[in-house]
């Protein structure tokens, strides 16, 4: 078990340190003026209309047809679970959240990821009732 442990902070390390590593690059280069807001919005562009749906669909394209098989009901699942989710937090942004402008801010909120949990649980092999604490406190 202790070794799955720290096998498992290694690996979320391994995955969340690049991210820290751009952040603090983008915090330098900005503040040496190499970078600006405009460069930002461009970048931003770029990564989210063109790259990334180029890695979703080369990811989709190359993964077998017999795992889509497989996995058809945990894919409509989330699907389904997600617009649910998604229409719930609207009705109940539309009736408690006064300001219009923090609508957005609150539905997003309440159906994003949580990362720590997708990569720490299959590390560590956190039993279910540690996992609703973790989810209930993060």
């Amino acid at each position: 078990m202790q070794n799955d442990f720290w096998g498992s902070i290694l690996f979320s390390i391994s995955v969340t340190l690049p991210t820290l590593f751009l952040l603090i690059l983008g915090i330098f280069l900005r503040k040496r003026n190499v970078i600006d807001d405009r460069f930002s919005q461009q970048a931003t562009g770029i990564v989210f209309k063109i790259t990334l749906p180029a890695l979703l669909f080369l990811n989709v394209f190359q993964n077998p047809i017999k795992h889509l098989n497989e996995q058809l009901m945990m894919i409509w699942v989330c699907v389904f679970g997600t617009l649910l989710l998604f229409l719930l937090a609207e009705i109940f942004a539309e009736k408690f959240v006064a300001d219009k402008r923090e609508r957005g801010t609150f539905v997003q909120g309440v159906y994003r990821g949580n990362c720590s949990i997708l990569i720490c649980t299959p590390k560590v092999g956190l039993n279910n009732q540690l996992i609703k604490v973790q989810i209930f406190y993060d």
